[in-house]
């Protein structure tokens, strides 16, 4: 499969059901998400899904439910605040943050909310 492309994701895992392959192995949330919409019976293999739960894909870690399983990078949201707290101690002078981040990527919301932090924080 040459040429990947992120907007193949659907196509691609369109593909795997009409195939009938047994498993579907998604690398992110992207392919977990095509993969998702693609079959219900297929099992889906999440090799690096961010925050799952609240993306939808499944009902909890310890039981995941439908037809997906996996591993998850999903450190708590809290740990993205605590970045930002370490960078404040660590350069107090700073004035201004910029994190980038694709505002359409699944289950990216509560992290880029973490980072911005309340109101008055330097971001």
């Amino acid at each position: 499969m040459g040429g990947w492309h992120l907007q193949a994701a659907p196509a691609l895992a369109a593909d795997l059901v009409r195939l009938n392959v047994r498993l579907i192995v998604a690398a992110s949330n992207r392919e977990i998400t095509a993969a998702k919409e693609a079959t219900t019976t297929i099992p889906i293999v999440m090799v690096n899904a961010i925050d799952p739960i609240g993306a939808g894909y499944i009902a909890s870690l310890s039981r995941p439910g439908r037809n997906l399983t996996g591993l998850a990078w999903a450190p708590a949201v809290e740990i993205v605040g605590k970045h930002m707290e370490f960078l404040r101690e660590a350069m107090p002078h700073l004035s201004r943050i910029a994190v980038i981040v694709d505002p359409g990527f699944p289950g990216i919301g509560p992290y880029r909310d973490a980072a911005e932090g309340p109101p008055g924080n330097f971001i």
